[in-house]
C-alpha cells in the first residue's frame, strides 16, 4: 500500500532494480489513505505501506496501534515547505509567513493539514490530494501557496517556474517511512525497502 507522492516517483525503478533478483515474486501496489494504510499493516492485509505522514501523527499511531521498532524504517526525514509561483509578489519574500497563508489560495500536496485549527481563518484549503498537475495549475492560475515536503519540491517543482520558501516558524517534520506488519520485516520486502531508500 502507499500513501506517497513520493513512493510513486522512487518506487517503479526500485521494482524494476529488484525484480531482476526475484523474478517469480510479483508486486502489486495500491494507493491508500494514511489511516487505512497503517489499518492493513495491523490486520496483515498488506506486506509493506509506504507513508509520507507528519513525525507527531506516525509516532502516536505507533504507541496507538502497538507498532514496534523493528516493524518500520524511516527512510527519510524532510520539512514542509512552501512552493509558489517565481512570477508571484511573495517570491520576493524570504519566507511565507501564516498570515501569507491565510490571504492566499493554498494547497497541501501529500502531507496533512498544516493548519491545526481552520475554525480560527476564512479560507480552508483549496486541494488537499496527490494530484501534481492540479497543484501546478493551481499555483500557477490562482497564485496558490502549495505546501509540501522538501522531497517533492525538489522531484516535481524545482525549476524557473517555482520557487521554494521555508515556512515561518514551522518546525513539523516529515517522516517519508516503511511499515511493516507481523513479528519481523520479510527479508524479500526488506530488500525492496533498501533498494527504495538507496535510490533517494
Amino acid at each position: 500500500f502507499c500513501s506517497s507522492v513520493l513512493a510513486e516517483l522512487a518506487l517503479p525503478k526500485a521494482i524494476s532494480t529488484w525484480s531482476l533478483d526475484h523474478p517469480y515474486t510479483k508486486v502489486s501496489v495500491k494507493q491508500r489513505a494514511h489511516k487505512m494504510s497503517f489499518e492493513s499493516v495491523v490486520n496483515g492485509s498488506c506486506d509493506l505501506a509506504l507513508m509520507s505522514v507528519s513525525a507527531d501523527y506516525f509516532l502516536k499511531q505507533v504507541k496507538e496501534l502497538d507498532i514496534k521498532p523493528e516493524n518500520f524504517n524511516i527512510i527519510l526525514i524532510d520539512r514542509i515547505v512552501a512552493c509558489i509561483s517565481s512570477q508571484s509578489s511573495l517570491a520576493r519574500k524570504e519566507s511565507i509567513e501564516a498570515s501569507d497563508i491565510m490571504c492566499h489560495n493554498f494547497t497541501y500536496l501529500n502531507i496533512g493539514s498544516y493548519i491545526h485549527d481552520p475554525s480560527n481563518y476564512s479560507n480552508i484549503a483549496l486541494y488537499t490530494g496527490v494530484n501534481v498537475e492540479f497543484h501546478r495549475r493551481a499555483i500557477r492560475e490562482q497564485d496558490a501557496i502549495a505546501l509540501m515536503p522538501r522531497y517533492v519540491y525538489s522531484a516535481f517543482f524545482n525549476d524557473k517556474r517555482h520557487a521554494c520558501k521555508p515556512i515561518e516558524g514551522a518546525r513539523r517534520t516529515i517522516y517519508h517511512v516503511a511499515v511493516y506488519p507481523g513479528d519481523k520485516p520479510n527479508p524479500i520486502v526488506s530488500s525492496l525497502v533498501n533498494l527504495l531508500s538507496d535510490s533517494m
